[in-house]
Formats: C-alpha cells, sequence, structure tokens
C-alpha cells in the first residue's frame, strides 16, 4: 500500500488525501488508458490526478472526478502539485473575435 498525506477537506466536505510519492510517467500511462480515444487535455489530467488521490478513504476514480466540482478539482490538483495540469485555471479564450462581438457591432 502506498502511503498518503494527512486527509483534509474538499469545499464539498468530501475527505481526501494525496499520495506522498511524486507522480512517475507510469501513472500517466494508466491515466491515458482510463480514456477514450478523442479525449483531451482535460481529461488526461483528471484521469492522472485520479492515479494520486483518496476520496473519502477509497481510491479516486476518473469517472467519479469527472463530476466533482470544479471547487473540489482546483483543490485536488493544487495538493497533488498538479496547479499547472489543472484547466480549471485559466478562463475559456473567444471562439474569434467575430464570435464575441455583438450582434449590433456585426451588422455595422
Amino acid at each position: 500500500m502506498q502511503d498518503f498525506a494527512d486527509e483534509f477537506a474538499l469545499p464539498s466536505g468530501r475527505r481526501a488525501a494525496v499520495r506522498l510519492k511524486p507522480p512517475v510517467g507510469r501513472d500517466l500511462m494508466r491515466a491515458e488508458r482510463a480514456l477514450r480515444p478523442g479525449d483531451g487535455r482535460t481529461a488526461l489530467s483528471i484521469a492522472l490526478l485520479a492515479e494520486l488521490v483518496l476520496v473519502d478513504g477509497a481510491p479516486a476514480r476518473y469517472d467519479d472526478l469527472i463530476d466533482f466540482t470544479l471547487d473540489d478539482l482546483d483543490a485536488l490538483f493544487a495538493a497533488a502539485g498538479l496547479a499547472s495540469q489543472n484547466p480549471t485555471d485559466s478562463p475559456p479564450k473567444p471562439l474569434s473575435p467575430d464570435l464575441s462581438a455583438s450582434a449590433s457591432e456585426r451588422e455595422s
């Protein structure tokens, strides 16, 4: 059994603990196997997170984590030292300048 840090509370009230051993390539490979072809970078980040944490005393599962609130995911990414992998940190970019302009601006 791997060693985990002390449990902490997530914003939702769930309890979580992060594995003490830093992530390695094997964790990334297991995370990739949890995905379907075409799943994006966000899915890979969450699948990797699932390899590193316990939630409510049990190993986290990708299928469960994708339904967590963004606040809980933010806390888990930070605790696991994966803040740079956190897809919720950057605001969405507009699709194009035309789509972000108001309808009246486009008609002019």
